[in-house]
Protein backbone atom coordinates (compact mmCIF):
# COMPACT_ATOMS: atom_id res chain seq x y z
CA UNK A 1 0.00 0.00 0.00
CA UNK A 2 1.30 3.35 -1.19
CA UNK A 3 0.56 6.60 -0.74
CA UNK A 4 1.89 10.05 -2.60
CA UNK A 5 1.02 13.32 -1.82
CA UNK A 6 3.30 15.23 -4.97
CA UNK A 7 1.81 18.42 -4.43
CA UNK A 8 0.84 21.13 -1.84
CA UNK A 9 -1.98 23.30 -3.79
CA UNK A 10 -2.76 25.36 -0.38
CA UNK A 11 -2.31 26.24 3.07
CA UNK A 12 -5.11 28.00 5.38
CA UNK A 13 -4.31 28.14 8.51
CA UNK A 14 -4.35 24.99 10.09
CA UNK A 15 -5.43 23.39 6.76
CA UNK A 16 -3.11 22.02 3.82
CA UNK A 17 -3.98 20.94 0.73
CA UNK A 18 -2.87 18.24 -1.29
CA UNK A 19 -3.07 16.36 -4.73
CA UNK A 20 -3.10 12.43 -3.17
CA UNK A 21 -3.03 9.17 -5.11
CA UNK A 22 -1.77 5.42 -4.84
CA UNK A 23 -0.10 5.56 -7.68
CA UNK A 24 2.82 7.69 -8.83
CA UNK A 25 0.83 8.23 -12.55
CA UNK A 26 -2.48 8.82 -10.37
CA UNK A 27 -2.33 11.22 -7.90
CA UNK A 28 -5.41 12.51 -9.28
CA UNK A 29 -7.21 12.96 -6.01
CA UNK A 30 -7.32 15.63 -3.65
CA UNK A 31 -6.94 15.99 0.25
CA UNK A 32 -7.26 18.01 3.45
CA UNK A 33 -5.03 17.72 6.31
CA UNK A 34 -5.51 19.15 9.75
CA UNK A 35 -1.70 20.21 10.56
CA UNK A 36 -2.39 20.42 14.38
CA UNK A 37 -4.07 17.27 14.61
CA UNK A 38 -3.57 15.25 11.80
CA UNK A 39 -7.22 14.56 10.75
CA UNK A 40 -8.30 14.66 6.99
CA UNK A 41 -11.00 14.51 4.80
CA UNK A 42 -10.75 13.69 1.29
CA UNK A 43 -12.30 15.63 -0.76
CA UNK A 44 -11.77 14.40 -4.25
CA UNK A 45 -10.54 10.58 -4.72
CA UNK A 46 -8.27 9.68 -7.29
CA UNK A 47 -9.58 8.56 -10.84
CA UNK A 48 -8.17 5.22 -11.06
CA UNK A 49 -6.80 3.53 -8.05
CA UNK A 50 -8.37 3.58 -4.26
CA UNK A 51 -6.92 5.32 -1.53
CA UNK A 52 -6.83 3.57 1.74
CA UNK A 53 -7.51 4.80 5.60
CA UNK A 54 -3.96 2.77 6.76
CA UNK A 55 -1.60 4.42 4.71
CA UNK A 56 -3.25 7.53 4.36
CA UNK A 57 -2.67 7.57 8.32
CA UNK A 58 0.67 6.16 8.54
CA UNK A 59 2.02 8.85 5.55
CA UNK A 60 0.59 11.64 8.00
CA UNK A 61 1.84 10.36 11.00
CA UNK A 62 5.58 10.47 9.56
CA UNK A 63 4.92 14.27 8.53
CA UNK A 64 3.23 15.24 11.76
CA UNK A 65 5.71 16.05 14.26
CA UNK A 66 7.17 18.71 11.69
CA UNK A 67 3.65 19.91 10.87
CA UNK A 68 2.48 20.73 14.46
CA UNK A 69 5.96 22.88 14.42
CA UNK A 70 4.51 25.00 11.24
CA UNK A 71 7.47 22.62 8.85
CA UNK A 72 4.42 22.18 6.37
CA UNK A 73 6.31 19.74 3.69
CA UNK A 74 5.35 20.44 -0.47
CA UNK A 75 5.30 16.67 -0.67
CA UNK A 76 4.76 13.69 1.26
CA UNK A 77 4.43 9.84 0.69
CA UNK A 78 4.98 6.61 2.71
CA UNK A 79 5.51 3.11 0.76
CA UNK A 80 4.35 0.04 2.66
CA UNK A 81 5.10 -2.93 1.54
Amino acid sequence: MNVYCDTLLETVGNKAIYTIGSMGSDVTGKIEVNTDTGEYKILKEPDIHPLYDRAIGSMIGKYLGDMKLGIIPERMSREVG
